[in-house]
Formats: structure tokens, sequence, C-alpha cells
């Protein structure tokens, strides 16, 4: 949920703000300059603030108690007009451009030598730099880029009480001829968290040579995975390149990867893993390629991939796609229940070849390759089979719990997982908390009143969650006989949502085809003002839909998702669930205010005009993936400008899970040698959207998730959050809610004193709380509303 603008990664933040110290210490030595003249190259770069200097203003900036100084995206503003004995203040270069190349791991930085000048005298300054992960610079002047990405970063140098800037433009320039490392395809979330055989050795210079050429068009070539326009969010593991066989195999490719910033030229064998006959289909972005391509390429800017093969000798090509890039980092963890996980083994089926495969909760941690068992155990010798089973599940965004359905049919028994230790605690009353809703903090629990088709808890209940118990609580404004499946509470705990399958909910009346929002009060507790926010579209608009379900809030707490399930459904049958019959789906989307719904076209797999762009495999009756679309639960945190959702998908996953999209129980298919092509999936959707209209991006495959086994209803929320004096990257993972700078230059902690103003990330009341002038206050946390623009 990383949403700051100081760069994108935790590190490159803590560059920043501690450069922003140094930017202080220039303002300090400035000031001495101008009073006595001392030499402020002396001194430490890293300083404290001027006395007073809480709110100072600097080129658009303002410095926080701490010391931090936020400045927008756009380039550093220069004081002017600002003399030394009648002369201006010039810093020179006045601008600059700096390309560091890397051949085959060898990295020339080029430096730049900036000056400060009154008149015909060159002045002593105080330099530093406002973007530290691109770029350093000493106190002589001489500028350095980093190497780890491209971008724009300002020079600026403190002279007199004057402070003045020059843009420098870094390019990063790389060439590398194969991966000469050792290739691990060890993991369950397959090589580097995406699958495959990993990455190829080095071609010869005649090979090198031939992929140069102008390449030649083969029309039977496409790009199968990544999708053109996907948003990338950076810290994200790398994608699997996967495209179609053609009319004859490559036996090496050049791979290229541009933006403004940043040029990567890749060549690459047939990896040294596929299996002799095997077609070269696919092939990994090497990981660090990807962190800095990704980093170097700004809000607005276009990462544009090409590809071109080598067949017979002869350059075949280009395939080229498309890509934007979030400036945030998605945290927190990832809660997915899997269904023939190889993690533990305690089903009661039996895989094909005679093994027993698991039911589990898993998770992922930001930047994991494999996923960890969070709830689940193999079942001990001589139990029941089926014991230790875990997986039909709910989480708090705010990541403090979950609660889970165990053992073996009906699945009647919830435990409550406590997120921080993962203690089981087993809960009652039974029967009553399968599919619930948590509150943010795990307090309260709504029940669904529909589980998997049978009628669990007789009504739609509050319950107030106290480990090992769950007390019902009588709510104003929730009579008794309503029938609500699959819950929702908003980021904020200030709203619910479900499917309304019967019952008379304040003049409304269910019947399956209706998602009912209300206003949630806990004080009371109490729920008001009712409405219906998504009905059943026509048959023109969704064929055979026959219900809806799965609400999911967009952090702004006013929108929500839908899955709209297009199949038989009743509210006598009543099953909104990923089954391994043939149901079909989209995600919807809807705003509370105006209840003016529209399918999420982009993120299901819909062209503008209604076709769908997702490849087709007839043979595995892979013929209508955009219809395979179900589950969508939507991060609490906005990141880059964005809000993240996760669902699960049948569709394929290119070349490497391309078996029926229903086949998902192993006792059915051959899962060690087939891979289902249930899984998970992760798309950007534009905030503040207007109503009607589709905000959603191509989505991407959830890298990381257990390659062999069916993976759904994934949960992204929060981690729980850290006390005072942790280590942090972003104020939304403090129980305090600020993240800041500790005072002599020792990293990001934790912290609860409020701050001048809030940084992205940080909490806030109101968007004037927040430092940044483009940034809103989303659920309680300063974000960006909208992907920053080019620097």
């Amino acid at each position: 949920m990383l949403r700051v603008r100081f760069g994108g990664t935790s590190a490159a933040r803590t560059v920043a703000l501690l450069t922003a110290l140094a930017i202080a210490a220039a303002v300090a030595a400035a000031a001495a300059l101008g009073a006595g003249c001392a030499n402020a190259g002396s001194g430490s770069p890293f300083g404290s603030m001027p006395a007073g200097g809480s709110g100072v203003s600097i080129g658009g900036g303002v410095f926080l108690d701490a010391g931090v100084l936020l400045t927008s995206d756009a380039a550093f503003s220069t004081t002017s007009g600002t003399e030394i004995d009648g002369a201006t203040v010039v810093i020179a270069p006045s601008s600059a451009t700096v390309t560091v190349t890397n051949v085959n791991g060898v990295v020339t930085t080029p430096s730049v030598q900036f000056t400060a000048t009154s008149g015909a005298a060159t002045v002593n300054a105080a330099w530093s730099v406002d973007q530290g992960a691109i770029g350093t610079v000493t106190q002589t002047g001489l500028f350095t880029p980093t190497g780890q990405s491209g971008g724009l970063v300002n020079v600026i140098a403190g002279v007199g009480g004057a402070i003045v800037s020059a843009p420098v433009t870094v390019i990063i320039d790389r060439t590398q001829n194969g991966f000469t490392g050792t290739v691990d395809l060890g993991g369950s979330g397959g090589y580097g968290g995406v699958g495959g055989e990993g990455p190829g050795g080095p071609i010869s210079a005649a090979d090198v040579t031939a992929l140069q050429q102008t390449p030649t068009s083969d029309p039977s070539r496409s790009f199968l995975y990544p999708y053109s326009g996907t948003v990338w969010p950076r810290g994200i593991l790398a994608p699997l390149l996967q495209w179609s066989p053609g009319a004859a195999d490559a036996t090496a490719i050049a791979l290229q990867l541009t933006s403004k910033m940043y040029n990567y030229q890749g060549y690459f064998g047939r990896p040294a893993a596929l299996a002799p006959g095997s077609l070269f289909v696919r092939h990994p972005i090497l990981q660090d390629v990807w962190q800095q391509a990704t980093e170097s390429t700004a809000g607005g800017d276009t990462l544009e991939l090409s590809l071109v093969l080598l067949q017979g000798g002869v350059a075949v090509g280009p395939l080229t796609e498309g890509w934007s890039v979030a400036p945030g980092i998605l945290q927190g963890t990832v809660y997915y229940e899997s269904y023939g996980t190889l993690l533990v083994t305690n089903s009661d089926f039996v895989a094909q070849d005679g093994s027993r495969v698991g039911a589990a909760v898993l998770g992922i941690q930001p930047g994991a390759l494999a996923p960890t068992v969070v709830a689940g155990t193999n079942t001990p010798a001589g139990a029941t089979p089926g014991t230790g089973c875990r997986a039909c599940h709910s989480v708090a965004a705010a990541g403090s719990s979950l609660i889970v359905q165990d053992n073996v049919y009906p699945y009647d028994v919830t435990s409550q997982y406590t997120l921080q230790t993962l203690t089981e605690t087993v809960m009652t009353p039974t029967y009553v908390l399968d599919w619930a809703a948590l509150s943010p903090d795990g307090t309260y629990a709504l029940t669904s009143s529909v589980f998997m088709g049978t009628n669990t808890d007789t009504q739609t209940e509050l319950y107030q969650l106290a480990p090992p118990a769950a007390t019902a609580l009588t709510v104003s404004g929730l009579p008794s006989g309503i029938i609500g499946a699959t819950p929702a509470f908003s980021p904020d705990g200030s709203h619910v949502a479900f499917t309304h399958v019967s019952g008379t909910l304040q003049g409304l009346t269910g019947d399956g085809t209706h998602v009912v929002a209300m206003s949630f009060d806990s004080t009371g507790p109490a729920m008001t003002g009712a409405s219906n926010v998504f009905t059943l579209p026509s048959s023109g608009d969704a064929g055979s839909a026959e219900c809806v379900g799965f609400p999911s809030f967009l952090p702004t707490n006013d929108a929500l998702l839908v899955q709209l399930q297009l199949g038989a459904c009743s509210s006598s049958s009543y099953q909104p669930y990923v089954g391994t019959g043939n149901v079909h789906g989209e995600i919807w989307w809807t705003d509370l205010a105006t209840a003016t719904q529209h399918r999420l076209d982009a993120l299901n797999g819909y062209n503008p005009d209604g076709t769908s762009y997702l490849p087709v495999n007839a043979s595995t009756n892979h013929t209508d993936d955009a219809t395979l679309n179900y589950e969508p639960t939507v991060n609490p945190a906005a990141s880059g400008g964005y809000a993240w959702v996760i669902f699960t998908s049948r569709r394929l996953y290119g070349s490497v899970a391309t078996i029926d999209p229903f086949s998902s129980d192993p006792r059915y298919y051959d899962n060690a040698t087939e891979i289902t092509t249930k899984k998970l999936w992760v798309a950007a959707i534009d905030l503040n959207a207007a109503p009607g209209t589709d905000p959603s991006h191509p989505a991407f495959y959830l890298p990381a998730q257990e390659i062999q086994a069916g993976n759904a209803r994934g949960f992204w929320v929060l981690n729980p959050c850290e006390v005072d004096g942790q280590s942090c990257t972003e104020g939304d993972q403090c129980c305090g809610g600020y993240c800041q700078p500790l005072g002599d230059g020792g990293g990001l902690v934790c912290g609860s004193a409020t701050p001048t103003c809030a940084a992205d990330g940080d909490k806030c009341v109101q968007s004037s709380n927040c430092c940044d002038p483009l940034a809103e206050c989303i659920d309680g946390f300063c974000a960006e509303s909208s992907p920053a623009p080019p620097r």
C-alpha cells in the first residue's frame, strides 16, 4: 500500500526522506553562509532542522516537524531574485542528462560537476538532491547516478539564504546476453513465483547479430500473457512472458523494455530446463531488470515491451505491448483458500496418483516466491480424513484476524486465527459464522445465511466476537427473517452490503437478484438506509444471469464490486460460489449514490467493442474466458492512484495453465502433470471514476500462489499494525498512524506524534491534513486519488 511520491521501494523512500534531511541541512548551511560565509561543504550532508523549521517552504515543498521535505513530482522550483552583493545566484549547468550504461553487468556511471556562482565568483554551497534513489551529490557539487533507476532528480544548492536547483535526467541503458546464474525451479510458486522453466543462457555473437536485423512478420504469433494495457504496481514480482507457438520453434529471443528513462535489451537462448522437443514459448523477465524498469517508469509514462524471436536463423516479430506503472507498492498479505494444495495433506479426496492432497488457507507476503500455510494442518495418522482441513474463510481488512471453516462436511465448525501469532480458537456456536463478513477490526461478524447452497444460520445476524464466544446482537434496522448472502463491510466500517435473498428489509423484497447496501453504526448497533445498489441486468446485458453475490467495497467506501453469476441460480437454490460445475461469471461495479452499474470490461477481458482480447484454446474449452471471473475483494488501501482488486479466474494462464477451466478437483485430472487454471488475478481500478464507465484495467496473474493447486477467494488486507519504534515504510503499517524518520538518519520508524501535515500513507481525518496537495484522505490515510503525472 505504499503511496508515497518519493520513489517506489521502501529503501528508495528511506533514502529520499533522509535526503530531505540533507535539504534541511542545506537551508541551515545556506543561512549560515549568508550570515558569516562559512564553508558549508565541510559539514555532514545530514543535519537537524533549522530553528523554527516546521512549515518552512522550499521550492513548493513543506518541511514536517521531523525535517522531511514533501514535494510534488514536478521539477523542484528554484527560488528566483535572490542576490548576494547585487548578483543573482546561479547553478551550472542549468540542466543535464546522464546515461548510465550496463553491459553484461559492467556499469558505467558518468558524473556531472555542478557549481554555484554569484556574479563572476564561485560561492560555497550546501548540496543535496530530492531523489536519493536516483543519484547523489557530494558537498563539492559532484553529482553521480546510483544506477538503481532512471528518472528526474533535482540537484539543489543552498547559498546565502538562496535555494537554487537544476534538473538532471538520468537514463539507464542496459544490455545483457543471457543469464549465467543459478536457476532454481523449486518452490510451490514456480520459478520466480510465476512458473516456467527459468531464463535462458547466452547466445552466440552471430545470433545476436541476426536478432538485430529487421524482423520478418509471423501473423501466427501473438502474446498470450501478459495483456497489453496492464497497470503494474511497483514491487511486484516479474511476469512470465508467454507467446503462441508460431510457424516454427524459436532458438533464441531478443527482449526489449523501453520507457523515457530506461532501455533494456536482453538476448537469451532456450532455457536449459526446457525438455527436449518442447516448444520455446515462454521466458521470464529477470527480477532485477523488472525492478529497475518499473522504478524508472514514472506515472503517465509507458513501459514498452518488444519481443523478437530467432526462427531458422531469421529474426521474426516483433511482438509488442505497452503497460503503465503505478507509483506505489502493494504491501499487506494475500490470504486465500487452496483446494489441492501440496503443502498439507488433510483432504478426504484422493488424487489420481493415490496421494492425498490438502485444503488450507495460505498466505503470500510481499516479495515472497511461494505461499505459506496460515490455517490448516496435516491429518494425524489414524484420524478421519478431512481433519485439519481449513478453507472457506473471511479476513478482517485491518489484518488482525480471520475466521475459517474446518473439519469435514458439512463444515460446521468455525475457528478464529489471530494473524500475528496464527493462534487458533474454536468458536461457539457452530454453523453460523461460515462466510460471515468481518468488520475491519475483527470485532463484528455479519453472517451469511447461505453457504454453498445450504442454509446455515436461519437468518442474517450480527455477532460480536470475543473468542471463543460469538454473541448475537439485536440490531436496529435489521429485522428477523432476512436471508442475506456473501456480506461485506466497507473499509471504514460505515457500510455493509449483501445479496438480499429473501425477507422484507425496509420495504425491499429479497429474491437473490439484488445487492443491498446499508449504513452501519456500531454504537447502536444499527443499520439504516437500505437500498438496492446492484440489480440483476436484463438478459440482453448478461445472457442467462440468475443471481449476484460477493460485493466488495472500494477504498473510497462509496462504491463496490459485484460478482454477476451467468448460470442457474435462484433464491431457492442460491449458490454464488466457484464450484466445479459449469458456472460462468463476470465482475461489475456500482456506486452507492446513484446505483449506476457497469461491467468491468477490461478486467474481465473485453475490448471496448465487446469482443474478448483473451487468448482462446478450443481444445480445452477456453473459448469464452471473459466470463470466468469470480469472487472479487478489494485491497482496503489505495496505492499509486488506484484501487486494487484480487479475484478468482478460470481463464488460461498463457501456456502454463491450460486444462479445461472447470478441472480443479485433483480426483479427476492428473495434478502431477497438469495445472488447473483456477487461480488468483489482480487488476487496477481507477479511483473516483464516473458512474456508468469502465474504470478497470487488464489483470495480471498474482505471483507466488501455489502453481499446482486450485486457488480461490483471495483477501488482500493490511498487515497487523506495528507499535511505535518499529521499522516501517508508511503510516498505514503503524498502530500510531505515522511512519517518520529518526532524527539521526537511522531510517523510518512508527510513531504516534502528530506532525504538521500527514505524508502519503499516514493517517488523516480530511484531505487538508495531507502534505501533498494532490492527495486525498482515502479510508483514513493520505493517498493519491489518481496516478502521478510524468516527471
